[in-house]
C-alpha cells in the first residue's frame, strides 16, 4: 500500500514545488515564465562570451562560468533564492559555450570531432542523470551534489594551459609553444611543426575573413541603396 502511494505523495510534493516557483494571479496564470528567462539568460552569456573569450583568453571565461555556477547551485542548496539562482546558471551555461572552443583548440585534429562529440554526450548524460535522481533526491541535495561538479571544475581549469591558438591571436608565440609542448607532451622541434601548422590556419582563415567582409559591404550597400529607392 506504501508503494502504491508513493507516486502520488511525490506529484503532489513536485506540484507543490511549482507553485513556490511561480507567481500567480487570479486565473492561475503564470507571471514569470522562470523556462523563458532562463534561456535570454543564457542567450545573453553565449553573446558576450565570444568576446572576452577573445579579449582575455578562454581559460578566463571558463574560469568566470564555473564560479557562477558553483555559487548559483549553493544558493539553491541553501537558501529560498531558487529562481535568482536558475538565471545565474542559465547565464553561466551561456558562457560555458566557451568550453567547445578550448576543447576543438587544444586537441588534435585528428581527435577533435570525437571530444567534441564527448562534450555535447556528458552535458546531456548530465541532464538525464538530475532528471532521474529527481525523484529520489531533494532540490537541495542534487543542487549541493552540482555545486561539488563545479567546484571540481574550477580546480580543475587552474591546472590546465590556455590554448595555443589565443596566445597565437594575441601574437604571444613562445608561449603558445610553451602550452602545445605542455598538452602534447612533445619536444620543442615536434610542436614547431603544428605550431606552423596553426599560424598557416590563420592567415587562411584571414584571406577568408577579408574576402566575407567584402562581400557583406557590397550587399549591405546594395540594400541601402533599395531602401533609398522605396
Amino acid at each position: 500500500m506504501d508503494q502504491s502511494e508513493k507516486p502520488e505523495k511525490t506529484i503532489l510534493k513536485k506540484k507543490q514545488n511549482y507553485k513556490k516557483l511561480y507567481s500567480q494571479d487570479e486565473k492561475n496564470t503564470p507571471k514569470i515564465d522562470i523556462r523563458a528567462s532562463g534561456s535570454m539568460f543564457s542567450f545573453i552569456g553565449c553573446l558576450i562570451q565570444g568576446y572576452f573569450a577573445d579579449k582575455y583568453g578562454r581559460k578566463i571565461i571558463l574560469y568566470v562560468a564555473y564560479s557562477i555556477y558553483f555559487v548559483g547551485w549553493m544558493i539553491i542548496s541553501q537558501t529560498i533564492y531558487i529562481i535568482e539562482a536558475r538565471l545565474l546558471i542559465s547565464f553561466a551555461a551561456g558562457m560555458a559555450f566557451s568550453n567547445s572552443v578550448y576543447i576543438a583548440e587544444i586537441i588534435h585534429p585528428k581527435h577533435r570531432g570525437m571530444f567534441l562529440s564527448l562534450n555535447i554526450l556528458f552535458n546531456e548524460l548530465g541532464s538525464v542523470t538530475i532528471f532521474f535522481f529527481n525523484y529520489d533526491f531533494s532540490l537541495q541535495t542534487i543542487s549541493f551534489v552540482a555545486s561539488i561538479f563545479a567546484l571540481a571544475l574550477l580546480i580543475i581549469i587552474f591546472f590546465i594551459p590556455e590554448t595555443p591558438y589565443w596566445y597565437l591571436l594575441k601574437q604571444q608565440r613562445e608561449k603558445a609553444i610553451q602550452s602545445l609542448i605542455q598538452l602534447r607532451g612533445l619536444p620543442h622541434n615536434k610542436v614547431e611543426i603544428e605550431i606552423s601548422q596553426i599560424e598557416k590556419n590563420f592567415d587562411n582563415f584571414n584571406e577568408v575573413a577579408t574576402v566575407m567582409m567584402s562581400y557583406l559591404r557590397i550587399h549591405y550597400k546594395f540594400l541601402l541603396k533599395l531602401i533609398e529607392l522605396i
